[in-house]
């Protein structure tokens, strides 16, 4: 049935995936009462549909979650974690406490659990491998994790896949920068050993607050003056300089493994697209540019109040949004305009086609050159999604010939599924 003449499809709706392997590539989530659960591309369901949560698939595994609720309320009693794999088998019963986001995914063979209000690691098997013993912990990266001990901030430490301690970082700190220090903090929401390198900042007495970086065996490779330094990749990272008003002037810059500063001037906002390659914007002028390392522009200059799509470039779709006074239009990577600035939301291109929301809330699904696939009325309300940086099943983008958008289906907001030509995927009951 076409999408544009759809009737009935109130029976269960389902979420298109942007899954991380090709054995993933044909799973899709699907809802029911609530509920989350796996189909694949044909309709058939793999997994019934109980879980509140389906998380995002690393080394063909993905968290799931059962939340029980009070009666009659929407607080919550428990959650409770386990993993399934690419064919939508529970292989890890749910038996850990819930974790929010990318923290519980597998890395490296392992995953961070939560027993008792403790944290631990278990391997691929679901065997705890080091015991839940920490108060905070996190995943391992180039053999290595950091985790925090009795809750204190300041003591934390970097372990190995034993649970053997490598070194603890003040105790560290205090031998070879600062033996008056009494705090530092690690630097990333997710502090993680990249590069074999690892940042921390300290405040100082009179205001300023100074970065070092940390290599696995605990030396510290240099100190500077700098206000936060970020993930290294390639031996370079993005830094953020001290007396600096973020927003308002250009506090961003890009440094090398002994904290040398490499761009010619300074941005605000500064954000990694790939190793090598930056989205730059000038605090003072607005203008936008791409750039490397050493802040030389790759493309032309965009100017002050259009906008490129951060996910488009990260993804490397083939047309990328852009932005100007609240509409929205595709350039080619050359920074072409191909399709016209004027849809009041758009999706990313993915396999060829991408949705457009005009004013009168019609939804078109439109081809490279801006050709007109099919088309959603405005009654259905469709709401358009993109990439999401923690999950596997992303709305409005194509996957292995599927895509899932929000409407709206007898007065309630459902998820439904479309193939290219807007024909409506129904689910096969057992």
């Amino acid at each position: 049935m076409k999408f544009s003449i759809i009737k009935t499809i109130a029976v269960f709706f389902l979420l298109s995936g942007n899954c991380q392997s090709q054995d993933n590539n044909n799973l899709y989530l699907y809802k029911k009462d609530g509920k989350l659960g796996l189909i694949n591309k044909q309709g058939d369901i793999l997994l019934n549909a109980k879980y509140s949560h389906i998380g995002k698939f690393e080394e063909d595994k993905a968290a799931v979650t059962i939340t029980t609720r009070a009666r009659n309320s929407y607080n919550i009693l428990n959650t409770k974690l386990g993993y399934i794999n690419t064919q939508g088998e529970v292989v890890i019963p749910l038996q850990f406490q819930h974790i929010p986001d990318e923290i519980k995914d597998f890395s490296e063979g392992m995953a961070v659990v939560k027993i008792n209000n403790k944290f631990g690691y278990i391997n691929a098997k679901g065997k705890i491998v080091i015991p839940p013993k920490y108060s905070r912990a996190y995943p391992f990266s180039e053999g290595y994790a950091v985790v925090e001990f009795n809750g204190n901030y300041s003591n934390r430490a970097l372990i190995d896949k034993n649970g053997d301690v490598m070194f603890r970082f003040l105790e560290n700190y205090q031998k070879q920068v600062d033996s008056l220090a009494k705090n530092i903090l690690l630097s990333n929401s997710i502090p993680q050993l990249l590069d074999d390198k690892i940042a921390v900042h300290k405040y100082t007495s009179d205001g300023k607050t100074i970065s070092s970086v940390f290599n696995s065996k605990g030396e510290v490779l240099f100190t500077k003056q700098l206000a936060r330094i970020k993930l290294y990749e390639s031996d370079i990272a993005i830094a953020i300089k001290n007396d600096c008003r973020i927003g308002l002037e250009n506090c961003f810059i890009i440094i090398d493994n002994q904290g040398n500063v490499l761009t010619k001037a300074s941005y605000y906002p500064l954000e990694r697209i790939k190793s090598d390659y930056f989205l730059a914007e000038d605090a003072t002028t607005g203008n936008q540019q791409m750039i490397n390392s050493k802040g030389d522009r790759l493309k032309p200059l965009i100017k002050k109040g259009t906008r490129l799509s951060r996910e488009d470039l990260i993804n490397s779709t083939p047309l990328i949004r852009v932005s100007k006074s609240g509409m929205i239009g595709y350039v080619n990577p050359s920074g072409q305009l191909v399709i016209d600035i004027q849809y009041d939301n758009a999706s990313p291109f993915s396999e060829g086609l991408a949705f457009v929301k005009k004013r009168d809330n019609t939804i078109l699904c439109i081809d490279e050159t801006g050709k007109t696939i099919f088309e959603i009325d405005s009654k259905y309300n469709a709401g358009l999604g993109g990439y999401y940086k923690y999950t596997s099943f992303p709305l409005g983008v194509f996957k292995n010939g599927l895509v899932t958008l929000t409407m709206i289906i007898n007065g309630k907001s459902e998820f439904v599924h479309l193939d290219k030509t807007g024909e409506v995927l129904l689910i096969k009951e057992k």
